[in-house]
């Protein structure tokens, strides 16, 4: 399964990766790995817990879990390695007191807004250094 996210102010930021490019890729890798941890939490926070197995394997660095950054695709992955995942999400008749079906969907979903303001401080922070380069080289 696989959800895309639309990032808003996404056409200024590729304007200034392409202006000051070693500038803004440090903070697009930056953003996108804050993204991945916002996503991280909110997903196992919603996540069923039966061993917690399942919880844990969330975004896990070890073998069970993904969660990566790929600055040439400009893209973060975050997910899990364990089988029975995909079966406890798309189910909708599972209820547990510490989440429900659709953890991962409504986990994303929950994360958004967060998202968003990780990408404008980004954009923020690119924006300011290249200004102040411009104006310290006299380039102006």
């Amino acid at each position: 399964m696989k959800i895309n996210i639309k990032i808003s102010g996404l056409k200024e930021y590729v304007s200034a990766f392409k202006q000051e490019p070693e500038i803004s890729k440090k903070e697009l890798e930056l953003a996108l790995k804050k993204s991945l941890f916002v996503i991280q939490r909110n997903v196992r926070e919603l996540t069923p817990v039966d061993t917690g197995r399942l919880r844990q394997s969330v975004g896990a660095p070890q073998d069970q879990g993904i969660f990566e950054v790929n600055m040439g695709e400009k893209s973060a992955t975050i997910g899990t390695r364990v089988k029975y995942a995909y079966w406890v999400e798309v189910i909708d008749t599972n209820r547990h007191p510490t989440g429900q079906s659709r953890y991962f969907e409504t986990g994303v979903q929950k994360s958004i807004k967060d998202i968003n303001k990780l990408f404008n401080n980004a954009m923020q922070v690119v924006l300011k250094k290249i200004a102040l380069k411009t104006y310290n080289g006299k380039n102006i």
